[in-house]
């Protein structure tokens, strides 16, 4: 195991910043081998070749809100190279987890293009790098600034390019671990793992959409006054690694209800979820209710982040899904399991009326 790994147990799953993590990982290395630094960057194109006399690295860095944009900027890394041919500037932005931000990237092309004209840089890139496959609007850059160019490209990329880096260095190692841990070092071939996922993908997701769907859903929908939308399952998968349904409650989607599936490292837990949003204007009273769920709950549900203002709040029940393999017909038995789960959040709902169940919640969004 890992040190990252090590460090990430500490923290609770919804709590741990992932991609802040990662990318003050990535930085340390990249500054600690500036070889490995140059070699990557001309890889992408990102930079001319050159001989460097210097590479700085900076992360996390706050920039104003640009004219024709309605908020600020924070970049994950900006590397400032210097040689002979002047300073080469190369804005990275990271995804691990989450997808692009709207206008993200124009927002950061557009202060690529400031810094071009206010530092005298002589080479510019924008770099999007990200875990998975994403479609997003690339950027428009300034047609004044040919010496500017996007980049995308994906993490599995830069995990290749320290497999083939020759350096002892122990934090690129454990690096590299912590790569594998966030599957980000997928490879360029499909494997018999990769195979057999797919041969048996269509029967698992049926398996997964029967336990959900028809009566999880409808039971979900009486209780909370809104379909689960199970068609949107996947989105969930996509983003959050869960196979789940989403309700949403109140104005403000002051409280969230999840029901399905949650892909863990080496197992599945099945179960349901309840959530205060962090900035609901109902977050204390929901998280005070939620203590008091607990007080005649508590062999049953389980708790996190109460004592966050930051973090989503949450009370959830739930069994690893080898739990089921006994029964004959481990369908039936997890569809009667989110059934009965759901019947503890009718009895919270019924308990709590001064939440706002009954006003309707934002549903556009799958964040």
């Amino acid at each position: 195991m890992g040190l990252f790994r090590n460090l990430r147990s500490l923290f609770s799953a919804n709590r741990f910043p992932v991609e802040d993590f990662h990318t003050e990982v990535v930085a340390q290395v990249l500054e600690n081998c500036p070889k490995l630094t140059e070699a990557w960057l001309l890889s992408l194109g990102a930079i001319l070749p050159d001989e460097l006399e210097s590479i700085q690295i900076l992360t996390q860095v706050e920039l104003p809100r640009l004219e024709g944009h309605l908020a600020g900027s924070r970049l994950d890394l900006v590397i400032s190279c210097n040689g002979k041919l002047g300073r080469q500037i190369v804005i990275v932005e990271s995804k691990v987890l989450s997808q692009e931000g709207k206008l993200q990237l124009q927002r950061y092309a557009d202060h690529l293009a400031r810094m071009a004209l206010h530092m005298e840089v002589t080479r510019g890139a924008l770099v999007f790098i990200t875990r998975d496959f994403e479609i997003f609007d690339t950027p428009v850059l300034l047609q004044q600034c040919k010496k500017l160019s996007f980049v995308h490209t994906r993490w599995f990329h830069f995990y290749h390019e320290l497999c083939v880096f020759e350096n002892s260095d122990a934090l690129i190692k454990q690096l590299k671990l912590l790569m594998e841990d966030n599957n980000m070092n997928t490879k360029n071939t499909f494997d018999a793992a990769n195979i057999l996922c797919l041969q048996h993908w269509h029967t698992t997701k049926s398996l997964m959409d029967e336990t959900i769907a028809g009566e999880v859903n409808s039971c979900g929908q009486e209780i909370l006054a809104m379909s689960g939308s199970p068609r949107k399952a996947i989105i969930q998968l996509r983003n959050f690694n869960r196979y789940v349904l989403a309700f949403y409650v109140g104005e403000e989607r002051d409280l969230e209800c999840l029901v399905g599936y949650w892909l863990e490292e080496t197992q599945i837990w099945v179960g349901c979820m309840m959530l205060s949003n962090p900035t609901a204007s109902s977050r204390i009273k929901v998280i005070s209710e939620f203590q008091a769920f607990l007080k005649s709950n508590s062999e049953l549900w389980e708790h996190d982040s109460f004592d966050d203002p930051q973090a989503w709040a949450s009370v959830y029940r739930g069994k690893y899904i080898s739990h089921f393999s006994p029964a004959k017909d481990q369908v039936r038995a997890i569809k009667d399991y989110f059934l009965e789960i759901l019947e503890d959040v009718r009895c919270f709902r019924d308990a709590t009326p001064n939440l706002p169940w009954k006003q309707t919640a934002p549903t556009e969004g799958e964040e």
